[in-house]
């Protein structure tokens, strides 16, 4: 007689999602939004060749685009920042729906911001692989909002482009959103090594203060408030440099609700974010036209070569196998020839300093935040001897100290973000008097 062997008890689970998992939702769902966006307005998306015109329609004249309904500003062929896609004769209600939303989207996020940093203080949440309440709540700000714009924009049309400076503001403050991960070099700034700064000139306790203020002020300044401006600034136009934008935007998006989620710190997903700056650079430059795509395209591979790579977990496991292919040579013969066969082949072969542009932009712009960091933390420090900061009740920094702290540090990158502006293209302006009625 055969014996029944007794069953294991089971156990429920709960049910955990992997990284994998949630990057997949994350990418899928980007696309999906911004492909909606620009089909919904094509104004005839019926027809390919319709379609295609309004997709790759970098240079609108007065009056194209515009869903086929509004009447925008178009290109201005002195003035290549001046943004296009503009309503000739704003309304009252164009401007006062896109303000709305930008602040109500703004000041929504750096609340769930300031309440989830101050929950982890408190020792209510910590990192986690299951997603807790504020990064749920902004989700759901992130989606309303989305849905807001894209209402707002079918009904009214105008972004506060209509109020703003010119374009290149917004291109300026998208690449600076990467800037933070740069900041915090634990994987090496040049090919995996420069890992700390020499000759003791940053010490722990400066990093440790840094660190302790990225999330309050260099994420909710460069990263809250930058993909919530530039989201706002655009309307939901149907090409491709809208398309890969708010793609790019919609990840970032999901990266501000990742919080204390460890695929938030996931080094295959920043890395990704930080290299999408590249796709959307590109794909914009090439629609464009002249020589930009070569200093977008190999600018933004030039910093993935010299920095990012060097931190990919695979990279890195690899390296350790002692894999002749990822060494730094090897790594940088592949990119040497796959650059001279670029500016070979477009007949830019004279012009191969081009690749220099961005990562002399990228490297100086760090220089110059670290120099503004160390003068920050001395500022802080002498004022702590001076007695004029004092630690709250929990030992913890008082309101007068972060207060201090986000002024400097709001200094500091309203500097970069304008001096950084005017270097690209002139002085900041808003461009109202071109194609007028």
């Amino acid at each position: 007689m055969l014996k029944t062997l007794p069953s294991r008890p089971t156990t429920s689970k709960p049910l955990l999602l992997t990284h994998k998992l949630f990057f997949l939702i994350y990418i899928l769902s980007s696309l999906f939004v911004a492909f909606a966006i620009i089909l919904t307005a094509s104004p005839n998306p019926t027809t390919w060749s319709t379609f295609l015109a309004d997709f790759t329609r970098s240079h609108p004249a007065r009056g194209e685009a515009g869903f086929g309904l509004f009447l925008i500003r178009g290109h201005n062929d002195t003035i290549p920042f001046a943004y296009a896609w503009r309503l000739i004769n704003p309304t009252f209600w164009s401007r006062f729906t896109s303000w709305t939303g930008y602040v109500a989207h703004q000041l929504g996020q750096f609340y769930i911001l300031a309440q989830a940093q101050m929950a982890k203080r408190r020792g209510e949440i910590t990192w986690s692989k299951t997603m807790n309440k504020y990064g749920w709540w902004m989700v759901q700000l992130n989606t309303v909002m989305v849905a807001y714009k894209f209402f707002q924009g079918h009904i009214w049309y105008d972004g506060t482009a209509q109020d703003l400076p010119d374009a290149k503001f917004t291109l300026v403050l998208t690449y600076l959103c990467k800037l933070p991960a740069s900041i915090k070099y634990r994987r090496g700034l040049f090919f995996g090594r420069v890992r700390s700064l020499a000759g003791g000139i940053v010490t722990k306790d400066m990093f440790e203060f840094f660190v302790k203020y990225h999330a309050y002020l260099f994420r909710s300044f460069q990263h809250s408030f930058g993909t919530c401006y530039t989201f706002h600034y655009h309307p939901p136009e149907a090409t491709l440099g809208h398309f890969s934008g708010f793609f790019y935007m919609f990840l970032l998006f999901w990266q501000s609700s990742l919080l204390f989620h460890t695929s938030h710190r996931n080094r295959t997903w920043t890395t990704a974010l930080e290299c999408t700056v590249w796709l959307h650079g590109v794909l914009t430059a090439i629609f464009q036209g002249g020589r930009g795509w070569l200093v977008f395209t190999y600018g933004f591979a030039s910093i993935f070569v010299i920095t990012q790579v060097w931190g990919l977990p695979y990279v890195q496991r690899q390296r350790a196998k002692g894999n002749p292919f990822f060494s730094v040579p090897a790594v940088l013969a592949v990119y040497a020839a796959l650059v001279l066969l670029g500016f070979g082949l477009s007949g830019n072969l004279n012009r191969v300093f081009f690749i220099t542009f961005i990562p002399t932009s990228e490297y100086g712009c760090l220089v110059f935040y670290w120099i503004a960091f160390l003068a920050c933390w001395w500022i802080v420090r002498g004022m702590e001897r001076l007695g004029m900061l004092c630690s709250d009740k929990n030992n913890g920094p008082g309101w007068v100290k972060v207060a201090v702290v986000a002024v400097l540090y709001f200094a500091v990158n309203l500097a970069v973000l304008v001096g950084y502006s005017v270097m690209l293209g002139g002085p900041l302006q808003v461009y109202n008097n071109y194609n007028i009625e």
